[in-house]
Order: structure tokens, then sequence, then C-alpha cells
């Protein structure tokens, strides 16, 4: 008698127009171990409106996944949003397959915080399904899955990454560049030498930045010193020219790139790099560049002092940063 007593209170209290008033009746219908009772949250969806969705959603942040699983497929979209942000807080096994399928979300904003969900995962399990969305429309999707996939050490995400290298847009084809670091594959070297060629220049210099820090933590490669020192204007008896033509003049894009080989190959233990010609060069093109408004970054840079920032800037490229840890109520 007092438990049907207790559970009318609550489904009247679920009508209430106080946020936090259906908030607390939907948990505690939740908290109550019957069927009719724990399914009132979820048939509080058809009706009430927004609020009411999100109560009933609040409610189930902490039963079980057949229940969410069930919320994925609501036609209201900040529903659908919220039961994948209250799956991803779980943090168990079952809940991985049905933030998989979230991936196939018509909502971007779906898709997005599905990959954030598996991201923070850290499941071995996640990398196929993060490389599948290396091919979605959005571009912030694509972006957050690249950054993703950059703190992995899986084989298999190299590839998709070095083609992630070709994507339409700018910040995607920057953040592949960045995600390649420390990937221990001969593919890379050769990947990032053909990034050298793109068309945007911060794609360029991420290229430089990358190569230079993979020569000092995962091996040394002939084909980088070749590439950087072909830059500087060192490469095919045009030492003295590279040189010279610098003098008297403003800097452009090019010599920006050239300036960041100059930094790159500073760090670099080779022979061909501590010839005295080749040294005289990278000092001309650092002193002739020295001043200008990105010198202090693309050295600093390349000496790895910002790692977090993997070379990018966040005001430019917002979708990039980490996002915060997942919480469920988005309201």
């Amino acid at each position: 008698m007092l438990r049907w007593l207790k559970m009318r209170h609550l489904f009247r209290r679920l009508r209430s127009k106080r946020d936090e008033v259906r908030h607390a009746a939907a948990k505690g219908l939740v908290d109550i171990k019957d069927g009719q009772a724990a399914g009132a949250p979820i048939k509080t969806l058809g009706d009430g409106g927004d609020s009411a969705h999100h109560a009933a959603v609040s409610s189930l942040a902490t039963t079980h996944d057949a229940r969410l699983v069930e919320l994925l497929g609501d036609s209201d979209t900040d529903v659908r949003l919220r039961a994948v942000y209250a799956l991803a807080e779980r943090k168990e096994w079952r809940s991985f397959k049905p933030i998989i399928n979230a991936l196939h979300d018509d909502d971007s904003r779906v898709r997005l915080a599905a990959v954030h969900a598996l991201a923070a995962r850290g499941n071995r399990r996640a990398v196929a399904p993060l490389i599948k969305v290396l091919g979605d429309s959005k571009v912030a999707v694509r972006l957050r899955a690249v950054n993703a996939l950059a703190g992995r050490k899986e084989w298999q995400r190299v590839e998709p990454l070095i083609d992630a290298l070709g994507d339409d847009d700018v910040r995607v084809r920057k953040a592949a560049v960045y995600a390649l670091d420390k990937a221990e594959d001969d593919r890379v070297v050769e990947a990032l030498i053909k990034a050298l060629g793109n068309t945007d220049l911060n794609v360029c210099i991420g290229a430089v930045t990358v190569m230079a820090r993979r020569e000092a933590y995962v091996k040394h490669d002939t084909r980088v010193v070749e590439a950087l020192l072909k830059l500087i204007g060192a490469g095919d008896g045009d030492l003295h020219l590279g040189a010279l033509s610098l003098r008297g003049r403003v800097p452009t894009e090019n010599e920006e790139l050239r300036y960041a080989a100059a930094c790159a190959l500073e760090e670099i233990r080779d022979p061909r790099v501590g010839d005295s010609h080749v040294q005289d060069l990278i000092q001309e093109i650092k002193l002739h560049y020295k001043g200008t408004s990105r010198s202090h970054d693309i050295s600093q840079d390349i000496q790895g002092s910002s790692p977090d920032q993997r070379g990018m800037s966040a005001a430019s490229c917002p979708v990039t940063q980490p996002p915060p840890r997942l919480k469920f109520d988005l309201g």
C-alpha cells in the first residue's frame, strides 16, 4: 500500500512545471524496483516537451543500458544526445556497441558525442569504428576522430591517417600530420615528405615539425634530412645561391617554410647538417626571418616545448582541443 502511494505521488510529480521536481520524481521511480515504475520515465518522453524528455533521460543515467539503448532511437535529437553521454558515463562493455551504433546517427552532434565517448575509453576495439568515422560528412566529426587516433599505438591507424592528409578540409589535414607524430612506420616519412607540397602553409610546417620530432625520438631517416636540406636550398649544389637569395627581401610564405626547415635541421644530428656551408645557410635563414610574427612559435613547436598543442592554434581550430570529461546533463 505504501509503495503504491509513493508511486502515485511520483507519477504526479512527473507532470510538474519545475525541472528539478521532474528529475527527482523520475529518479525516484527508477529507484523503485518495479516494472511499471521503472518504465514511467520512458513513457514521459511521449508527452511533456523538452523538459520532460530531459528529466526522463537524466533519470536513466544510473539504470539499465537497455533503456538507454531504446532512447538512441528517439525522434528528439537532444534525447539521443543525452543517451549517448549517459552510456559514456557508465563505462561498461555492454554500452560499447550502442555508442558505436550512434556513430551512424542522422545528427552530427550525436555522432560527435559518440566519437568523444569512444576517445575517452581508450579501448583498442574503438580503433576500427574511429577509422570509419574519418569518412564522415562533417568536418568536426572527422577532426575529432583524427585527434582520437593520434594517441593510439595500433598499427591499423597509420594508413587511414595518411589518407587523411588528403582530406578536403585543411584542419583535418593539419591534425592528421600531427597525429602521425610517433607512428613507427616507414610509410609515415614518405607521406610527410609528400605533405610538404600541400597548398596550405600550416600543413607544410606541421610536416616539417613532425619530421624533426621523429628524428629525435623515433629513428633517424636519411630521407628526412634530404627533404629538409632541399627546402632550405642546400640541395642539388645550390647552397650559395640559397643564402644570397634571402638578402634584402621581406620573408614570403616559402621562406617561412624554409625557416621551419632550418630550425628542424638544427635539432638533427647528421654529418651533412654539420657541414660549415650548411650551418652558414641555416644561420642566414634564421637571421633573415628572426623577429617575424611566427618565428618564435615555429622554433618552439619543433623543439617540442608545447606538445599539448601539437603545433596547432587553439583559436583557429577549437574543435581539436580535448573535450571536457563527458558529463551526462547538458542542460
